[in-house]
Protein backbone atom coordinates (compact mmCIF):
# COMPACT_ATOMS: atom_id res chain seq x y z
CA UNK A 1 0.00 0.00 0.00
CA UNK A 2 1.24 3.38 -0.71
CA UNK A 3 0.79 5.89 0.99
CA UNK A 4 -0.24 9.69 -0.41
CA UNK A 5 1.53 12.20 0.76
CA UNK A 6 -1.19 15.09 0.18
CA UNK A 7 -3.81 12.59 2.16
CA UNK A 8 -1.74 12.82 5.33
CA UNK A 9 -2.89 15.79 6.95
CA UNK A 10 -0.01 16.72 9.95
CA UNK A 11 -0.31 18.86 12.29
CA UNK A 12 3.24 20.47 13.60
CA UNK A 13 2.14 21.38 17.15
CA UNK A 14 4.61 24.66 17.05
CA UNK A 15 3.88 27.55 14.51
CA UNK A 16 7.12 28.71 12.48
CA UNK A 17 6.80 32.36 14.95
CA UNK A 18 7.19 30.00 17.94
CA UNK A 19 10.34 27.93 16.60
CA UNK A 20 12.07 31.21 15.48
CA UNK A 21 10.91 32.84 19.34
CA UNK A 22 12.24 29.40 20.80
CA UNK A 23 15.63 29.45 19.02
CA UNK A 24 16.33 33.10 19.64
CA UNK A 25 15.73 32.43 23.43
CA UNK A 26 18.25 29.90 22.86
CA UNK A 27 20.96 31.40 21.15
CA UNK A 28 20.58 34.50 24.52
CA UNK A 29 20.79 31.97 26.89
CA UNK A 30 24.01 30.07 25.24
CA UNK A 31 25.66 33.41 23.83
CA UNK A 32 27.54 33.91 27.46
CA UNK A 33 28.96 30.98 28.27
CA UNK A 34 30.56 30.73 24.49
CA UNK A 35 32.70 33.95 25.10
CA UNK A 36 36.27 32.39 25.86
CA UNK A 37 38.20 35.76 25.37
CA UNK A 38 38.67 39.14 27.38
CA UNK A 39 40.76 42.25 27.69
CA UNK A 40 44.14 41.37 27.64
CA UNK A 41 46.32 41.28 31.29
CA UNK A 42 49.14 43.38 31.39
CA UNK A 43 51.16 43.82 35.02
CA UNK A 44 52.88 47.25 34.66
CA UNK A 45 55.25 48.50 37.71
CA UNK A 46 54.27 45.65 40.06
CA UNK A 47 56.51 46.49 42.89
CA UNK A 48 59.25 43.72 43.88
CA UNK A 49 58.20 43.21 47.22
CA UNK A 50 61.30 43.75 49.64
CA UNK A 51 61.52 41.89 52.90
CA UNK A 52 63.14 44.23 55.67
CA UNK A 53 64.95 46.46 53.34
CA UNK A 54 66.39 43.32 50.91
CA UNK A 55 67.52 44.65 48.08
CA UNK A 56 68.35 42.69 44.89
CA UNK A 57 70.92 43.41 42.01
CA UNK A 58 68.88 43.13 38.62
CA UNK A 59 70.98 39.99 37.92
CA UNK A 60 69.54 38.23 40.94
CA UNK A 61 65.87 39.56 39.87
CA UNK A 62 66.39 38.16 36.46
CA UNK A 63 67.57 34.35 37.57
CA UNK A 64 64.37 34.50 40.16
CA UNK A 65 61.88 35.44 37.11
CA UNK A 66 63.80 32.70 34.95
CA UNK A 67 63.37 30.16 37.71
CA UNK A 68 59.62 30.59 38.41
CA UNK A 69 59.31 30.79 34.88
CA UNK A 70 60.72 27.30 34.22
CA UNK A 71 58.95 26.20 37.11
CA UNK A 72 55.77 26.38 35.56
CA UNK A 73 57.03 25.47 31.76
CA UNK A 74 57.66 28.82 30.50
CA UNK A 75 60.64 28.72 27.90
CA UNK A 76 62.74 31.98 28.99
CA UNK A 77 65.18 33.77 27.09
CA UNK A 78 67.28 36.94 27.94
CA UNK A 79 66.85 39.86 26.02
CA UNK A 80 68.96 42.49 27.29
CA UNK A 81 70.03 43.51 30.89
CA UNK A 82 66.58 43.98 32.47
CA UNK A 83 64.80 42.48 29.95
CA UNK A 84 63.22 38.83 29.21
CA UNK A 85 60.93 37.14 26.57
CA UNK A 86 58.85 34.37 28.14
CA UNK A 87 56.97 31.38 25.41
CA UNK A 88 54.55 29.23 26.53
CA UNK A 89 53.11 26.54 24.80
CA UNK A 90 49.79 25.59 26.14
CA UNK A 91 47.38 23.00 24.41
CA UNK A 92 48.35 23.94 21.20
CA UNK A 93 48.14 27.90 21.57
CA UNK A 94 51.49 29.91 21.94
CA UNK A 95 51.72 32.97 23.81
CA UNK A 96 54.78 35.65 24.28
CA UNK A 97 55.20 37.94 26.90
CA UNK A 98 58.04 40.59 27.72
CA UNK A 99 58.79 40.73 31.13
CA UNK A 100 61.22 44.41 31.96
CA UNK A 101 61.96 45.25 35.59
CA UNK A 102 63.67 46.95 37.95
CA UNK A 103 65.20 47.15 41.26
CA UNK A 104 61.67 48.01 42.19
CA UNK A 105 59.14 46.89 39.94
CA UNK A 106 58.54 44.31 37.50
CA UNK A 107 56.26 44.76 34.51
CA UNK A 108 54.75 41.11 32.41
CA UNK A 109 53.29 42.67 28.69
CA UNK A 110 51.36 40.87 25.60
CA UNK A 111 54.32 40.58 23.18
CA UNK A 112 52.98 37.97 20.74
CA UNK A 113 50.42 35.02 20.53
CA UNK A 114 49.45 32.14 18.53
CA UNK A 115 45.74 30.23 18.30
CA UNK A 116 44.66 32.25 21.42
CA UNK A 117 41.81 34.53 19.70
CA UNK A 118 43.94 37.38 19.86
CA UNK A 119 42.08 40.20 17.78
CA UNK A 120 44.17 43.56 19.33
CA UNK A 121 42.19 44.25 22.14
CA UNK A 122 40.95 40.51 23.86
CA UNK A 123 42.30 37.26 24.05
CA UNK A 124 41.82 33.89 25.16
CA UNK A 125 40.92 33.63 29.12
CA UNK A 126 43.47 31.24 29.49
CA UNK A 127 45.97 33.65 28.75
CA UNK A 128 45.14 35.75 31.93
CA UNK A 129 45.49 32.68 34.21
CA UNK A 130 48.71 31.53 33.10
CA UNK A 131 50.20 35.25 33.52
CA UNK A 132 48.76 35.48 36.71
CA UNK A 133 49.97 32.07 37.58
CA UNK A 134 53.56 33.21 36.16
CA UNK A 135 53.28 36.51 38.37
CA UNK A 136 52.40 34.59 41.58
CA UNK A 137 55.44 32.22 40.77
CA UNK A 138 57.83 35.45 40.36
CA UNK A 139 56.90 36.85 43.44
CA UNK A 140 57.21 33.94 45.24
CA UNK A 141 60.52 33.48 44.07
CA UNK A 142 61.86 36.64 44.52
CA UNK A 143 60.59 36.64 48.19
CA UNK A 144 62.51 32.70 48.63
CA UNK A 145 65.84 34.85 47.08
CA UNK A 146 64.95 37.43 49.64
CA UNK A 147 64.65 35.04 52.67
CA UNK A 148 68.08 33.15 51.30
CA UNK A 149 69.95 36.65 51.16
CA UNK A 150 68.56 37.30 54.99
CA UNK A 151 69.60 33.51 55.94
CA UNK A 152 73.13 34.34 54.70
CA UNK A 153 73.73 37.47 56.64
CA UNK A 154 72.70 35.65 59.58
CA UNK A 155 69.46 36.71 59.93
CA UNK A 156 66.42 34.32 60.06
CA UNK A 157 63.01 35.85 58.80
CA UNK A 158 59.95 33.95 59.72
CA UNK A 159 56.48 35.34 58.21
CA UNK A 160 53.70 35.44 60.79
CA UNK A 161 50.63 33.58 59.90
CA UNK A 162 47.62 35.23 61.45
CA UNK A 163 45.46 33.12 63.77
CA UNK A 164 42.06 32.59 63.19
Amino acid sequence: MLLDANKLKIKFPYSKCNVLFYTFIMILILLPTGCRTEPVVSLRNHPITTIRGVSMEPEVIAEGIIQAGHRLGWKISRQGANTVHAYIDHDGREAIVLITFSERAYSVEYWDSHNFLYDGRNIHKNYKKLVLSLTYDINNELNSIANKILFEKGEIYIKKIPSK
